[in-house]
């Protein structure tokens, strides 16, 4: 019985995305554009510049390394100086590993409006289907 209800809880919290807390992942393409389309919210493209710039969603500003070992947390760093208000709404589209570590650090100083797609740049294009039409070059 024991192991039958820690197999349902376990199933739940999967099921649930593995978020973490206070960081909102959204896997509704629908969802996602209106939150994007919310005025005065940051929206973020993590990818390397080279990848963002080949084609990203509309609006998104290209803050991703030039390099990979350059690494991602200064993105926090930036957002910080730049943004000091805590409940400004963020949202971040990348690779869902290197965003988590970003949105991490964002919830560790204190950002509590923070928000990603779930799968990326590429399952977004995919999800709005043959008319979604990328920007290219650099929004910075």
């Amino acid at each position: 019985m024991k192991k039958g209800l820690l197999l349902i809880l376990l199933s739940l919290f999967l099921l649930c995305g593995c978020r973490e807390k206070g960081i909102n992942a959204i896997s509704d393409v629908d969802k996602f554009d209106k939150l994007i389309e919310t005025e005065g919210a940051l929206l973020y493209d993590i990818r390397l510049t080279s990848a963002c710039e080949e084609g990203h969603i509309p609006y998104f500003m290209c803050m991703g390394p030039s390099e990979e070992s350059e690494g991602y947390l200064k993105i926090a760093d930036n957002i910080e100086i730049i943004y000091p208000d805590k409940n400004k709404l963020i949202v971040f589209v990348g690779e869902d590993e290197k965003v988590l570590e970003v949105l991490n650090v964002l919830k560790e100083k204190g950002y509590k409006n923070l928000n990603y797609y779930v799968g990326g740049y590429e399952k977004y294009a995919s999800d709005k289907g043959p008319n979604f039409v990328p920007s290219v070059g650099c929004d910075c």
